[in-house]
């Protein structure tokens, strides 16, 4: 009888000494794994990461990031977008020219809108415009052209000339200017304009051959 109970009193004594160590275990692991935290949390405070940057156009989407000094689309794709600008610059209403001059606006810098405000108001045309109702409109005579492509103030830039009949009508008159117009189309923050470029100059030569003056 006495080797039984000292049998139970060994066995207890052994659980317990083994319960013991799993818990001095545990404890050992957590303070290692609690010092391991100290230590990141530490490092990160002291030593943060550095933030990574992605271009975000007013779309939403990410793009591409590409230097100002180069080409951010092919010719083609910029050949497309100033016919387009040109277009719009020139296709107003006495009606609607506000909204429609607004929306043209977007294919500008702000450098080359004050320009050609400033321009259009000098000419008269759109007070012509309003005081006689009339309409304009603006089709390509034949497609644009690329004179140059250069750097300018570490920008990259497209020099392009497009030729554009310029129709004003009201329900009495007609009249068509065939007109030369000049483009300078530069690299711009796609936080300013979604396609990274704009017109940052705008020159309107009249043509006398082929049209009504």
């Amino acid at each position: 009888m006495w080797v039984d109970a000292l049998a139970a009193i060994s066995l207890r004594n052994n659980f317990y000494q083994a319960g013991q160590r799993r818990v001095l275990v545990i404890f050992l692991i957590s303070l290692l794994t609690n010092g391991l935290l100290v230590f990141i949390l530490t490092y990160l405070i002291m030593y943060p990461p550095a933030p990574q940057y992605f271009p975000v156009g007013l779309s939403g989407h990410i793009a591409p990031l590409i230097t100002f000094d180069r080409p951010n689309q092919p010719d083609d794709a910029i050949l497309q977008w100033t016919s387009e600008a040109a277009l719009a610059s020139f296709s107003y209403s006495y009606v609607n020219y506000r909204d429609e001059l607004q929306a043209a606006s977007g294919f500008f810098t702000g450098n080359g809108w004050t320009q050609f405000i400033t321009a259009l108001a000098a000419s008269n045309n759109l007070e012509a415009v309003k005081a006689k109702s009339m309409v304009v409109s603006a089709q390509l005579t034949s497609p644009p052209t690329i004179l140059k492509k250069e750097l300018n103030n570490g920008l990259y830039t497209w020099r392009i000339e497009v030729p554009v009949l310029v129709t004003y009508q009201n329900d009495s008159q007609y009249t068509q200017q065939y007109n030369r117009v000049n483009i300078l189309v530069t690299r711009v923050s796609i936080l300013n304009a979604p396609r990274g470029i704009g017109i940052d100059q705008l020159v309107v030569s009249p043509v006398t051959n082929g049209g009504n003056a």
